[in-house]
C-alpha cells in the first residue's frame, strides 16, 4: 500500500537558530504505517512529501509508537529517508532505527520513542541536499521475519530544512547584479 502526502497533516513554521533561519515540517501521518519487508520491498508503506523546490535537510526528529508482530524485533524496524525514487531506484539518504538495541519483540502496548529534532551536523552527518524537492519515507525491516507486516508505526516525523535556490532563481539575481555594476561604471 502506498500512502501519499494527502494522508499527512503538514504544519510548517519558520524557526530561527542564531542568525540562520530554517523551516520545520512536522509530518503527522493519519493512519498507521506497516513495515513488511526489507528496504525497497514493493509492499512496504511509503509516504511521499513534495516540498515544491530543492531542499537541504539539516535535522530530523520523531515521535513514534512502534508495534511488532510475531517474533519480529524492535531493532529490525527502520524508517528510510530517500529522494523520492521507488524500490531499488530510490537513493537512501538517511536511515533511522528508533528501536536500535531492542533485540526482542515490542510489548503489545508498543514502544514509544521521542527524539527532539537533532541537527545532522551536531552528530557528524553532513546536511542532505534533495534537488528534486521530493522526500520519501519508507517503513521497512532489516530482517523479514514473518509473512505480512513485521511492525506497525504511528508516527510524527520532524524535518528541519532549508530551501535551496534553483538555477532559475539565480539567473534574474545575476542579471540584476550585472545591470547594477554596469550602471555604476557609466
Amino acid at each position: 500500500m502506498i500512502l501519499r502526502v494527502s494522508s499527512a497533516v503538514v504544519v510548517c513554521a519558520l524557526a530561527c537558530s542564531g542568525a540562520r533561519a530554517y523551516f520545520t515540517a512536522n509530518l503527522a501521518f493519519g493512519s498507521p504505517q506497516d513495515s513488511i519487508g526489507t528496504f525497497g520491498f514493493a509492499f512496504n508503506d511509503t509516504l511521499t512529501f513534495n516540498f515544491g523546490a530543492p531542499i537541504q535537510i539539516i535535522g530530523v526528529g520523531w515521535d513514534t509508537t512502534l508495534h511488532t508482530f510475531g517474533n519480529s524485533w524492535a531493532s529490525d524496524a527502520h524508517i528510510a529517508f530517500s529522494d523520492g525514487g521507488t524500490g531499488p531506484g530510490a537513493t537512501l539518504l538517511l536511515d533511522v532505527n528508533p528501536g536500535s538495541g531492542i533485540d526482542a519483540p515490542a510489548p503489545s502496548s508498543g514502544i514509544h520513542f521521542t527524539v527532539q529534532p537533532i541537527k545532522l551536523a551536531d552528530i557528524g552527518i553532513p546536511d542532505i541536499n534533495i534537488n528534486s524537492g521530493i522526500l520519501q519515507f519508507e517503513f521497512y525491516e532489516s530482517v523479514d521475519d514473518i509473512l505480512g507486516a513485521d511492525a506497525q508505526w504511528n508516527s510524527t516525523i520532524t524535518v528541519l530544512y532549508n530551501v535551496l535556490p534553483s538555477p532559475a532563481t539565480w539567473c534574474p539575481f545575476a542579471l540584476g547584479l550585472a545591470a547594477l555594476s554596469r550602471r555604476r561604471r557609466a
